[in-house]
């Protein structure tokens, strides 16, 4: 089922190689397959625990597009 949220991937990607991080990284950290961390970067798909990761990193919400629920945790968190 593609979500089709326009999430910038290739900036996550950018911020994670400016981190020394990739996708495997994300995946072996919240212990899930590095194909969800890719299809949730692409905003595939809208996994709440990836996005939230995401957001601990400090990756801008307007960059991950997240969906209402999580905008109200990334601006209580300062990345809005």
């Amino acid at each position: 089922m593609i979500i089709g949220r326009k999430r910038r991937y290739r900036i996550i990607q950018e911020w994670l190689d400016g981190r020394e991080m990739g996708f495997k990284d994300v995946a072996e950290t919240l212990g899930v397959s590095n194909s969800l961390v890719n299809r949730a970067a692409r905003g595939q798909c809208n996994n709440r625990r990836v996005l939230r990761y995401f957001i601990a990193l400090g990756i801008p919400a307007d960059v991950l597009d997240l969906p209402e629920d999580l905008r109200a945790e990334a601006k209580a968190r300062g990345a809005a």
